[in-house]
């Protein structure tokens, strides 16, 4: 078979650039013969690259291009998928077209809903892009809006950086705010702290994108809804397969829903006794559910009684730490049920399962299926990219 030759332009500086590229590459790793150039700039996806690869022969591009790449691939008619808003120009294209943008409607109300099951905020305001990029309106729009049909006014800000401190010490407190990305929401957070205002007893903060560098590495940590960036991405691909195999050649314009799906950190959290302790076991969980013989081994590396240990995890968060590590290592299972093909014993000890009949039983009680039953229905059901 011969390699189809493709271009891949995605902001690889950003993880949701990272995220898309792993989709794609999954995508290709699974027997798809492509000759894959990154770029891993968009700066770089120019105009003059996009003629010269269309001059020699190129299939396919996926990419997130600028305007003047945009403007290019209007004149081209090589199979395109895009990973952003598209010039007038290039979404007029007639053919071999797939353009993906995210739900940003489903976005601002998921954030306006996680504030509201939180409880009675005195304000709700909204914080946009400084560059007015077109995502971030709908995002606000959709927040703004939610808001109000709970009952409540939503204050969007206006003005410059050197305003926000001041304007944000003004709302009446506790403020719920939403930003429409996560770097943003970092800088509200440094700007709370210039303006001696508490993240998240004064100033309550979430974010897009659940960029886990930012999020993690921000004090305190912050709350930010996910978007599926790795399914984008291997969807993309998929998508540019069927143009370049001509098996579509009609104009597409795909409305990806986000899981909507808000990881909810510190930066929305109120701090409850023994909090942060159960923040640690989460943790360490997270970090080490494969390994984790017993749970000494978490109470022994974070210095606890497994008694005070259980008490303080169990008020934070009404579940036991055993169910809590069960839960973590069975939601792995599941996606490598889904994801692999891998034998189940296999999975069953990637997942740090150490007892296959154990295991077993556990699956079966807890869904219903054998894991073998639940491989079978989930590749059956699963939608076509």
């Amino acid at each position: 078979m011969k390699e189809k030759s493709v271009i891949v332009s995605l902001w690889s500086a950003g993880s949701c650039g990272r995220k898309q590229l792993a989709g794609v590459l999954r995508y290709i790793n699974a027997g798809h013969h492509w000759n894959v150039r990154i770029i891993m700039d968009p700066k770089d996806f120019t105009a003059d690259v996009i003629r010269q690869a269309t001059s020699d022969g190129v299939d396919g591009f996926i990419a997130f291009a600028e305007e003047d790449a945009s403007r290019a691939l209007a004149e081209t008619t090589v199979p395109t998928v895009l990973l952003s808003g598209a010039t007038p120009e290039l979404a007029a294209r007639k053919r071999d077209l797939a353009i993906f943008v995210n739900d940003n409607d489903v976005i601002g109300r998921k954030g306006a809903e996680h504030f509201l099951s939180l409880g009675t905020f005195a304000s709700f305001a909204f914080v946009p892009d400084p560059l007015g990029r077109d995502w971030s309106a709908p995002r606000e729009k959709s927040f703004c809006k939610r808001v109000a049909e709970a009952g409540h006014r939503c204050r969007v800000y206006r003005g410059d950086a050197d305003g926000l401190a001041a304007w944000l010490s003004k709302q009446p407190k506790p403020v719920a705010v939403m930003t429409p990305f996560d770097f943003l929401a970092r800088d509200v957070i440094d700007v709370c702290k210039k303006a001696n205002l508490s993240v998240p007893a004064q100033v309550a903060v979430i974010g897009v994108d659940n960029d886990d560098l930012v999020c993690e590495i921000s004090q305190p940590t912050i709350t930010s809804i996910e978007i599926d960036q790795e399914r984008i991405g291997y969807l993309a691909a998929s998508t540019l397969d069927k143009l370049m195999s001509g098996n579509s050649s009609r104009p597409t314009k795909s409305v990806l829903m986000t899981s909507g799906k808000v990881i909810e950190r510190e930066s929305t959290r109120p701090v409850a006794p023994g909090a942060h302790l159960a923040r640690r076991i989460q943790t360490y969980i997270e970090d080490h559910y494969r390994e984790i013989a017993s749970l000494d081994d978490i109470t022994v590396h974070l210095g606890v009684s497994r008694r005070l240990a259980e008490l303080r995890f169990a008020e934070s968060t009404g579940k036991t730490i055993r169910s809590a590590l069960e839960e973590r290592r069975l939601e792995e299972l599941k996606r490598y049920l889904v994801r692999s093909s891998l034998p189940i014993a296999k999975i069953s000890a990637l997942c740090g399962f150490r007892n296959e009949l154990w295991v077993k039983y556990v699956f079966k009680r807890r869904f219903g299926l054998t894991m073998s039953e639940f491989r079978k229905q989930a590749q059956r059901l699963r939608p076509e990219p």
